[in-house]
């Protein structure tokens, strides 16, 4: 953790008005993560290497896996601690859904089923305590767990997930929240608030027509690797539900496919469903015209019209004269790199149309 795993991660908290709601949020946020991670890849270089990779997901992962050779064999657990989220929450333990072998500290599991907690909460909760705790404060350890959750909260902030479902805290002043972890910053404060924007705005469009995006978990974890390949936008085809056909019933869709809507019309698109929900609002000329503008972000990106981070970047250092096609990025390089981000960074877009005019001309 000492490198920094999560400066370079663009995350967000939604409050929910009940558990009902947290839950529901949290089951279809599962699905997108791997969407969204693909969608701001922005890390192609590592240790100053051009990697065959976009994303830093699965390089934090290893960074922070403590399972043993035995366990990583057996994949007992079958992921580390940094990794998409392992289970939904609002099927049965048993759904076909939740197909991925999820490990829980058992006691901990029956305790919260017998103080009236629901078993796929309870289940939720006891995976997280089946992890050791990776660090205790000195004067933290005796405290009084009625009144305090530092306990809890150290298990649930060392376990790195895609999604993260926070409860109210004992001191009452959170409600339920669940937290989306899996984008990468961008290199403008318009890209940054496009993206955040779109997630928020997103929660709350499902909050309102509730489709179901959910597809088997398994299927989940191999869109986060299809996520992380260079140029994944336009080069993978991703596992999803278009949220009305029967629960778990899934196609490939490309990214396109799945932000823009399909061109048989069997899928609107989340970006038409945003418009959709935009207009149904009724919201100030100001705030249409502003949030319209990070939809066409989020639009002209999936569509391949605006590349992503991670091909400017490693465009930039492969057209550089002193790259010797070897992967290396030499300190030459990487200085004429930072510039340029810099160049990108204090450009001040306004609209989409000036990020594309943007990163064509550095």
């Amino acid at each position: 953790m000492v490198f920094g795993m999560g400066a370079c991660s663009l995350q967000c908290t939604i409050q929910c008005s009940t558990k009902d709601a947290a839950c529901y949020l949290y089951d279809q946020l599962i699905v997108l993560a791997p969407l969204m991670l693909a969608l701001s890849a922005c890390s192609p270089i590592v240790r100053g290497y051009l990697v065959e990779t976009d994303v830093r997901w699965f390089v934090i992962a290893d960074s922070v896996d403590d399972r043993t050779e035995t366990e990583r064999e057996k994949k007992l657990p079958a992921k580390p601690r940094f990794s998409s989220a392992d289970m939904y929450l609002g099927v049965q333990l048993d759904s076909p859904l939740n197909d991925v072998h999820t490990p829980c500290h058992h006691p901990s599991f029956l305790e919260l089923c017998s103080c009236g907690v629901d078993q796929e909460l309870s289940a939720h909760v006891a995976h997280l305590l089946s992890c050791d705790p990776l660090v205790i404060f000195a004067d933290r350890i005796e405290i009084d767990d009625s009144v305090n959750d530092d306990h809890f909260q150290n298990f649930q902030s060392t376990n790195w997930k895609s999604v993260r479902l926070k409860p109210p805290d004992t001191a009452g002043q959170c409600g339920w929240r669940v937290e989306f972890r899996p984008m990468e910053m961008q290199l403008t404060d318009f890209e940054n608030a496009a993206y955040l924007c779109f997630v928020v705005f997103l929660c709350n469009a499902m909050l309102h027509f509730r489709p179901d995006f959910r597809i088997p978990i398994s299927k989940v974890d191999q869109n986060f690797i299809r996520a992380a390949t260079r140029h994944a936008i336009t080069n993978q085809r991703f596992s999803f539900s278009s949220g009305t056909s029967m629960q778990g019933t899934d196609c490939c869709y490309s990214a396109h496919e799945i932000f823009n809507g399909t061109t048989d019309g069997t899928f609107l698109g989340l970006v038409p469903l945003l418009q959709n929900y935009l207009q149904f609002l009724g919201c100030k000329e100001d705030t249409t015209s502003r949030v319209l503008e990070y939809l066409a972000c989020i639009s002209m990106r999936a569509s391949a019209t605006l590349p992503t981070a991670a091909d400017w970047i490693r465009k930039q250092v492969t057209n550089h004269p002193g790259y010797q096609y070897d992967s290396v990025v030499t300190p030459q390089v990487a200085q004429h790199l930072l510039e340029r981000i810099v160049a990108v960074s204090r450009s001040d877009p306004h609209t989409a149309e000036d990020l594309v005019h943007i990163f064509d001309g550095k």
